[in-house]
């Protein structure tokens, strides 16, 4: 659902405002007003954790199975709740069990926290499949358990420790990072679904906040993306916005491809939520 010119003005307005009521910029509060609208009239949050509330374990239950192998705590070892985010303690996770964390998680947790570490210097840091495969992991460790069976391709791809076998797959992926100070405020990890089915957008988008950057990550492989037959999907920007006056400051995506290898040609396709 679009917004309205009604609401897209009254949007604007309020920017113009809180910018302090300086001139100049018009245009500039029209457009990022009819972004931000446009997003969440196609999404609605279903899930949000943050970074800063203290001890969060999901999924500690008596009845535990691991999100990404399905197994329970008579089949394998399950440790210590895991953190949803490499490098934060909280929240954490008690269903990816031993197994998988030794695998395949912990280099992937690694791998992201030295792309972060460079994004935080560098804006067009390439995106490497890991650090993208890692940020999925943490999308499905949070998503509501009665979504999962729409992202079994996704877990095996996530959970494939050869990257390049399965790159070709994910051809024309990409993220949004923004940045803007008020960024550093109230870190989390937030996921939303697309209102409509029928809207030719990504299915579900992680978001992940902290450090003065937020990243949105569209999840590849949903079984109901694959469902627009075939219609090009539509990657929504945000434009968040803070504070009034001098304080005022907006936040503006810029888009990082994901890198993948050319070394061969594509065997199959699979339609996927992230690829134009």
């Amino acid at each position: 659902m679009r917004p309205s010119y009604h609401e897209i003005q009254i949007a604007a307005y309020d920017r113009w405002e809180r910018r302090g009521h300086s001139h100049g910029g018009d245009a500039n509060d029209w457009f990022d007003a009819e972004t931000e609208l446009t997003f969440f009239g196609h999404y609605r949050p279903i899930a949000e954790h943050s970074l800063d509330a203290g001890r969060v374990v999901l999924g500690d239950g008596p009845h535990r199975r691991c999100r990404f192998c399905e197994r329970t705590p008579r089949q394998v070892d399950f440790g210590d709740p895991r953190p949803i985010v490499p490098g934060r303690r909280w929240p954490a996770t008690a269903e990816i069990c031993g197994e998988c964390r030794g695998d395949w998680l912990d280099p992937l947790d690694q791998e992201f926290r030295r792309f972060w570490e460079r994004l935080a210097n560098d804006p067009h840091t390439p995106l490497s499949i890991a650090a993208f495969k890692a940020m999925a992991a943490g999308a499905l460790a949070v998503m509501p358990a009665g979504l999962l069976s729409d992202f079994v391709d996704a877990i095996e791809w996530v959970s494939n420790p050869d990257h390049d076998l399965d790159d070709q797959l994910i051809v024309g992926a990409e993220c949004l990072v923004y940045r803007a100070g008020f960024l550093h405020q109230d870190p989390a990890v937030t996921l939303y679904r697309r209102v409509d089915d029928d809207d030719p957008v990504p299915y579900l988008i992680y978001f992940l906040r902290a450090d003065g950057m937020m990243i949105q990550v569209p999840l590849p492989m949903c079984l109901r993306d694959e469902d627009l037959d075939g219609r090009s999907v539509v990657h929504l920007a945000r434009s968040p916005i803070w504070g009034t006056g001098f304080e005022y400051s907006a936040a503006h995506a810029v888009r990082l491809p994901l890198g993948v290898s050319v070394r061969r040609a594509p065997s199959r396709r699979i339609a996927s939520a992230i690829a134009s």
